[in-house]
C-alpha cells in the first residue's frame, strides 16, 4: 500500500513531518487526510507567513498571487 510524506521545514513554521498510509483506509482516504492536513495547518501558516513578508518589504521572486 502507498504512502504519502509531507514535510515541513524552514520558513514554513515549525519543522515536521506527516505521513498519510493507504494500508487502513485506502489510497482516496490518505490523498483526503493529505489535504486536510495542508489546508488545516500549512496553508494558514503560509498566508500569515505571507502577510508578514509583504509588510516586512519581502517578496518572492514573482511576486505574490493577486
Amino acid at each position: 500500500m502507498g504512502i504519502i510524506r509531507i514535510s515541513v521545514t524552514g520558513s514554513f513554521g515549525a519543522e515536521r513531518t506527516k505521513i498519510f498510509a493507504a494500508d487502513e483506509y485506502g489510497h482516496a482516504h490518505a490523498v483526503a487526510e493529505a489535504i486536510q492536513f495542508l489546508a488545516d495547518d500549512v496553508l494558514p501558516e503560509a498566508i500569515n507567513n505571507d502577510h508578514q513578508c509583504r509588510t516586512d518589504g519581502e517578496r518572492p521572486s514573482k511576486g505574490f498571487i493577486k
